[in-house]
């Protein structure tokens, strides 16, 4: 059953990018993928055509691009991209931007401490970013270069296929501030996947008024359903009822952005309503204890922090 089909629902839906992946980089999913590469961003456009129909349904809110990728700590995707094979887009890039900022190599090799005879030799090797002050602030611009590059590219993808529909953003699960500012530059929506309780340590990044939309998170028991309980455990489904309703009707926890934080989203790609991505929430027919509660912080959705 799809609940698109209705076109009674709001709804969102996910694609993907795809292409080459920085060699040198890694994370829990994979390795990240490089939006220099200049297949980058048709790679969003297909995958938005692949999804017939939602770029013209009214219903269609918008599209979340990608899921929980592997932005490491600040700075580690320049790093990653040095240590790569000559030919990887991203490493091209990082050296072209190292050649405008220093110009001679001998001005780079102080800087960075390093002995290197030419540019070339940078190109060539994989390169291990020194621990220094100069080698860090670098490799944390560049880092910025990169995930604006990879935001810009697939919001323009996703509006040149999609034009009027909503760029919810990458659902953050691991990520850092920098990161989290370019987003917030390029995304409609800036979302994200929390697996926990509370929402209350959440805070935004300076200069952050995006709304914010909680793409993922879930409430498991044992007493129905499957065998575990996923990441957040209850005593049972009046357990998991109290726990849905915390973002709205909890206003300690509601994070500091001025838009607001929406709890969930509809998406027609599972049978019934997904709001989990593990199994102890998926259902084609809700549970009657625990499916009136949801409706209750819809209704508080004045709810802001402060």
């Amino acid at each position: 059953m799809n609940i698109a089909a209705f076109a009674k629902t709001p709804y969102v839906t996910t694609v993907n990018s795809s292409g080459r992946q920085i060699e040198g980089s890694q994370g829990y999913w994979g390795k990240f993928t490089d939006p220099f590469d200049l297949k980058f961003g048709e790679s969003v456009e297909r995958s938005v055509k692949a999804r017939k129909g939602t770029e013209t349904d009214p219903f269609c809110v918008g599209y979340f691009v990608d899921n929980e990728i592997s932005w490491g700590e600040a700075g580690s995707l320049a790093k990653a991209a040095l240590l790569s094979p000559k030919d990887q887009p991203v490493k091209a890039a990082y050296i072209a931007w190292l050649k405008e900022k220093y110009g001679d190599i001998g001005k780079f090799n102080a800087a960075w401490q390093v002995k290197l005879d030419g540019w070339d030799a940078l190109e060539e090797q994989a390169f291990e970013t020194p621990k220094n002050d100069a080698a860090n602030e670098d490799s944390n611009a560049f880092y910025t270069v990169i995930c604006e590059k990879y935001f810009a590219e697939v919001a323009d993808a996703v509006h040149r296929s999609a034009p009027g529909k909503l760029y919810l953003g990458c659902r953050f699960a691991w990520t850092n501030d920098l990161a989290r500012a370019a987003a917030q530059k390029y995304c409609d929506v800036v979302s994200y996947n929390f697996y926990k309780r509370e929402i209350g340590d959440f805070k935004p990044v300076e200069g952050e008024d995006k709304p914010v939309i909680i793409g993922e998170f879930h409430f498991g028991a044992l007493d129905r359903g499957m065998f575990h309980t996923g990441l957040v455990p209850c005593d049972d489904q009046n357990g998991r009822a109290n726990a849905y309703t915390f973002p709205p009707t909890r206003k300690s926890m509601w994070p500091a952005t001025p838009s607001g934080c929406p709890p969930g989203a509809w998406t027609p790609a599972t049978a019934g309503c997904r709001i989990s991505a593990r199994s102890p929430m998926w259902s084609s027919i809700p549970r009657p204890g625990w499916s009136r509660r949801p409706r209750s912080p819809w209704r508080a959705g004045a709810v802001r922090a402060g």
